[in-house]
């Protein structure tokens, strides 16, 4: 009897890990169709380059090539 009650429990955990792989691929699904997951994309690059360009630009000011 005991054997029948892990089983299901097991399938329990299965079918929620199921469930969450399910609701992220909705969730990529929805933000590539309204463009949410490209835009947060172009947000992280735009920043990232703006570091870049301002460590460049700080370093150019306090280390002048003559």
């Amino acid at each position: 009897m005991s054997f029948g009650c892990e089983y299901f429990e097991q399938m329990k955990g299965e079918k929620e890990l199921i469930e969450k792989i399910l609701q992220t691929e909705i969730y990529l699904f929805v933000s590539m169709r309204d463009g949410q997951g490209i835009l947060h994309h172009m947000e992280d690059f735009y920043y990232i380059t703006l570091l870049e360009v301002h460590g460049i630009l700080l370093n150019d000011y306090f280390h002048p090539v003559n």
